[in-house]
């Protein structure tokens, strides 16, 4: 039943808004396209470079709706499912599942600082309430908290939907996981940092930021074909960009988003509180702007 692997690079979107700070679905749909017709192998919405902590509960439905309808499953859906209690992630899960969401990732509620055992029962109870496979993201240094890699063999134990692991993980800790639960397919972040490296040593697909992820695609592609030089040449070549973008989740989502808003011709307004954009930082952003030149395509 839960035998699907959602393998490769999946882009996730940002929250594109219009100058009154609103949700611009036409801006969202100029995303999407240039995703579509990218390498990239999915979509994911609603992670933390969606803003999603910034959207209200019916916009983050809205959000659900309106890319499942649109991408029509020409690629695999996921949808992170962020949520401070039980109750408010279990009915935005079944609203996804609802909406033909391939997988979800779930995220662990941020107040509060429990101990293992109640967040592997929160994700127990939100992961049964649907019938799709079930990522849990483990990132503590984005969301302060995280489970062991034993903690999450004994998780997939109980939860037999709970199938792969978005990680922000260094690639010696995706490591660690993968020889403790081999199952588990785990897909990566960090905006692609040590991109290679969590390839020898256990991913099998990474979650990023529109900003880089046609690229990663490419660097994915190289590397399953057996082309891991061609591949290394190109994740050197992005390293800088993937560098400067990802010094905080704040930064990536100032300028990671001007960086694919350069280029692709996307007007990028912010939504408050954000980090507000500085001259000198952006002159560094439209550099690597230009260094990775326009959306790249490929026929779909």
């Amino acid at each position: 039943m839960f035998s699907s692997k959602y393998t490769g690079v999946y882009s996730v979107l940002y929250a594109l808004f219009d100058k009154n700070e609103n949700l611009d679905f036409q801006l969202m749909e100029k995303q999407l396209d240039h995703i579509l017709s990218s390498p990239c192998h999915g979509i994911a919405i609603l992670g933390l470079a969606t803003e999603v902590l910034k959207l209200s509960f019916d916009e983050r439905k809205e959000v659900i709706g309106h890319t499942s309808h649109y991408i029509k499953g020409r690629v695999p859906l996921a949808v992170t499912i962020a949520g401070n209690s039980v109750f408010e992630q279990i009915k935005l899960a079944q609203y996804a599942e609802g909406m033909q969401t391939d997988w979800l990732i779930l995220q662990p509620p941020l107040v509060g600082n429990y101990n293992a055992q109640e967040y592997m029962g929160f994700f127990s109870k939100v992961a049964q309430s649907v019938h799709i496979p079930i990522a849990i993201q483990n990132a503590k240094a984005y969301l302060g908290r995280d489970l062991s890699g034993d903690e999450i063999r004994t998780l997939c134990k109980e939860t037999p939907n709970i199938t792969h692991i978005k990680a922000e993980n260094t690639p010696i800790e995706v490591y660690k996981i993968k020889k403790s639960s081999p199952h588990l397919v785990i897909l990566n972040g960090r905006g692609g940092l040590e991109m290679t490296d969590g390839l020898q040593l256990g991913c099998e697909g990474f979650v990023l930021a529109p900003d880089i992820s046609d690229w990663a695609a490419l660097i994915y592609e190289y590397w399953q074909s057996g082309e891991r030089k061609k591949a290394e040449e190109i994740y050197q070549y992005c390293l800088p960009e993937m560098t400067f973008v990802m010094q905080s989740i704040e930064h990536l989502i100032t300028y990671g988003k001007r960086i694919f808003g350069y280029r692709t011709d996307i007007p990028i307004y912010d939504r408050s509180p954000c980090l507000r954009a500085d001259e000198t930082a952006l002159k560094i952003a439209r550099k690597w702007a230009d260094h990775l030149g326009e959306y790249k395509k490929v026929g779909r």
